[in-house]
């Protein structure tokens, strides 16, 4: 019995779209990690993704909305993976996201390059990551909002205010991973993780 080969599956113009634009984010990631925002151009993204710069245009507009885009899809990730860690208690859950960002310089450089690249730029005033500071807002308020959980099932001492831990906690986060990546050579990755531990258990405890 002949068996007529099976045509691949045509994506529909919904599908065709998302692939180009997460390629693009893609390229924009990689390059903001290598050269910095400033120095990245929309030809360079859309070289680096295999596309036109005509397309970043088309999806993005600007760059300034690109890296909106970059912002919020680095967010998004970040929430996903700090839903997928909830644990018996809230300090437990803390440890873990704590934990896992820290181990995120060794699994995902350019990723964790990239969105550091994009918090240093959102300190001045004129700056293309206008979305970043609702970004760090929304992650304090989920940070502060497992805090309150742990105070509430007993794991994490009610004498702690939630909103000063919190940033606390995201400051710790985003610092040591900075340090890690300029001063990759000279630390122990082991040694930081147990450290941020440590540190973390006693502003909880």
């Amino acid at each position: 019995m002949n068996v007529q080969p099976q045509m691949p599956k045509r994506r529909s113009q919904q599908e065709r779209k998302s692939e180009a634009e997460n390629a693009l984010l893609d390229a924009a990631s990689e390059l903001f990690a290598e050269q910095g925002i400033a120095a990245t151009s929309l030809a360079q993204i859309g070289e680096r993704a295999g596309y036109s710069r005509g397309l970043v245009n088309h999806h993005f507009g600007s760059k300034s909305v690109l890296v909106d885009r970059l912002t919020e899809r680095a967010q998004y990730r970040s929430f996903e993976h700090m839903e997928g860690q909830v644990h018996k208690s809230g300090r437990e859950t803390i440890l873990a996201v704590v934990d896992d960002y820290v181990a995120l310089r060794e699994t995902q450089p350019k990723d964790i390059q990239s969105f550091l690249v994009m918090w240093g730029a959102a300190f001045p005033e004129q700056t293309p990551v206008t979305g970043f500071k609702e970004a760090d807002l929304r992650s304090r308020a989920n940070l502060e909002r497992t805090i309150r959980q742990g105070q509430k099932d007993g794991s994490i001492n009610k004498q702690r205010d939630p909103a000063a831990t919190a940033v606390f906690i995201l400051a710790l986060m985003r610092g040591v991973a900075a340090q890690t990546l300029i001063a990759e050579e000279e630390l122990n990755p082991k040694q930081v993780r147990e450290q941020c531990r440590a540190f973390v258990e006693a502003a909880l405890a």
